[in-house]
């Protein structure tokens, strides 16, 4: 091939990286999960019996769907049956089933199909959402919660549930803060690690099995970075990128090959190379700083995607993949962000919670959930041609709303310019299989006879 036909394929891969580039955060709840796309759009997907997905509706949806139009999403989170998000511009919003408050609109406020503001302030930060109880952090690091308070969970000292934010304290440090369906954690500026709530199990960390109705401090340590909590375990990540779990462990959770319980933070192995952890019901997923994602826990199923139903006591590595960053988990269903910010899911799929395109079959090993994200060419005739998903599996669409399409042709070819898809002629609704493609970036070729245009897509 000429060398400067491989040097025009080289800058169309160099020029066009949005398709590489879809998801940017990621949240998983009981049946349901939400991403927010790069361009600051948010999309949901999975359980919508009460509308939690925002779109309006009450349908299941197995592909990510956009909720509204608003491209200033900023933090989402989700819970049962309702959802909370907020935007670039502080604002919060809450939408689904306003049962015990959750929704933060008052006692009698309406179920929302669609998200819906929370008051006037503007500076809300980051939000955390579990069954109906809400903990939020604010600009100035204030804490703030509401909804359901069953064992003190909003840690206000009171088991009253709370149907507007109320604020918590009068600390302004605080850095991140999690909530489980009973108990919650938190994490300081200055480093420290924080409880309260149900503590049946040892999921508080301090060494009883005394509830905490208060945030309460834990241990000494100040150098916790990240905090992550499971139905009745509970994880962290020191500064030095050791991993530490403690609580509930008769299913493995513990990762250290015995099934008890533990009431204080117990270092998972020895390992100093963790970067990402998150919790299910009774099982643990967590990320290394060489790209690898392990897992270990309940495993009935499949939601640590390693292809059987298995218990795994310990952490075990998923698969043999090397890029994955960032990992959210559902009550027993798993969301992995790799690089390139490309999604996965895998585990419970009943209502389409992995995204992956299917509903009722669980999913056994990580699996691509589409970038909904289109991309567009035009000709100078001034046609223009949609192409999506991108990236895509097995199929790339493209459409357009030009009829007469007399004289048009596409072909697909590799990076190096060889043909992959023969030359034919093009329809107005174009389907374009590429399941037998090898993954990897492919051009696009379009042509009206007198001008081509090319497009890159990226095949998982």
């Amino acid at each position: 091939m000429h060398k400067s036909t491989l040097l025009l394929f080289a800058a169309l891969l160099l020029r066009t990286t949005l398709p590489a580039q879809c998801w940017q955060k990621i949240n998983a709840g009981v049946n349901q999960s939400f991403a927010i796309a790069t361009d600051g759009t948010l999309w949901g997907w999975g359980r919508n019996n009460s509308s939690q997905l925002g779109d309006g509706t009450t349908t299941d949806r197995a592909t990510p769907t956009q909720i509204g139009t608003d491209n200033n999403w900023a933090d989402v989170a989700t819970g049962s049956y309702s959802s909370v998000g907020i935007k670039t511009d502080g604002t919060l919003w809450t939408w689904g089933q306003n049962v015990n408050g959750v929704l933060g609109r008052g006692e009698n406020a309406p179920n929302a199909t669609v998200p819906t503001k929370v008051g006037t302030a503007t500076d809300w930060k980051t939000v955390s959402l579990k069954h109906n109880s809400v903990l939020a952090l604010k600009t100035d690091g204030t804490l703030w919660a509401w909804g359901l308070n069953d064992y003190s969970v909003l840690g206000d000292a009171t088991n009253d549930t709370r149907f507007v934010p109320k604020k918590i304290g009068i600390d302004t440090n605080w850095k991140q803060v999690v909530v489980s369906a009973d108990h919650a954690l938190a994490v300081k500026t200055d480093g420290t690690l924080w409880a309260w709530g149900l503590n049946v199990y040892g999921q508080l960390g301090n060494n009883t099995t005394t509830d905490l109705s208060a945030p309460t401090q834990i241990g000494t340590a100040t150098n916790w970075v990240k905090v992550a909590v499971g139905q009745y375990h509970s994880l962290g990540i020191r500064s030095n990128n050791s991993l530490w779990v403690w609580g509930y462990g008769a299913q493995g959770q513990m990762g250290n090959d015995q099934l008890t319980n533990k009431k204080t933070p117990s270092q998972v192995g020895t390992n100093t190379t963790w970067t990402d952890v998150a919790a299910g019901n009774a099982f643990v997923v967590a990320t290394r700083s060489n790209g690898t994602l392990w897992a270990w826990g309940s495993n009935n199923i499949y939601q640590l995607g390693l292809g059987s139903n298995n218990i795994f006591w310990v952490p075990t590595q998923v698969g043999t993949g090397t890029s994955w960053q960032n990992v959210v988990c559902g009550a027993n269903f798993t969301q992995v962000l790799g690089s390139g910010n490309n999604l996965w899911g895998f585990g419970q799929n009943v209502n389409g919670q992995t995204g992956t395109g299917t509903s009722g079959d669980n999913i056994t090993t990580p699996t691509p959930v589409l970038c909904p994200i289109s991309s567009t060419l035009e000709l100078p005739t001034g046609v223009v041609v949609t192409a999506y998903p991108n990236p895509t599996t097995d199929r790339l669409y493209l459409q357009t709303s030009e009829s007469n399409l007399d004289g048009f042709r596409f072909s697909v070819r590799n990076i190096l310019g060889g043909t992959v898809v023969s030359e034919m002629p093009m329809n107005s609704d174009q389907t374009i299989e590429t399941g037998h493609l090898a993954p990897g970036s492919y051009v696009l070729v379009l042509s009206d006879g007198k001008v081509v245009r090319s497009l890159v897509f990226n095949k998982l």
